[in-house]
């Protein structure tokens, strides 16, 4: 999966007017609060959007715990779960 760390976010505009105090604002005062906030929520989406690309993508605690289970023969197989699983597929490609 690709994140485009460039990409405006429809939040980003919502979040500025928010910010915007209830007075009118003069043009260039209006201009530099809505650039802060911008600056502001892009700074944090890209901090939050690197976080992501920095986590695992294989929760490697889980994997061996599963393997674990599996070897001491200790892992049980639903067979309605499983039946479940597809048929919801099944119905869900539909």
């Amino acid at each position: 999966m690709r994140i485009d760390l460039n990409a405006r976010l429809p939040m980003e505009e919502a979040e500025a007017s928010r910010t915007r105090s209830s007075r009118p604002l003069a043009n260039d005062e209006a201009a530099g609060q809505a650039d802060l906030a911008t600056a502001s929520n892009s700074t944090r989406v890209r901090s939050l959007a690197q976080s992501v690309l920095d986590a695992p993508e294989v929760r490697t605690e889980k994997v061996d715990a599963l393997r674990a289970d599996i070897a001491s023969g200790h892992y049980e197989v639903s067979a309605r779960k499983i039946a479940a699983a597809m048929l919801e597929h099944v119905l869900a490609r539909q």
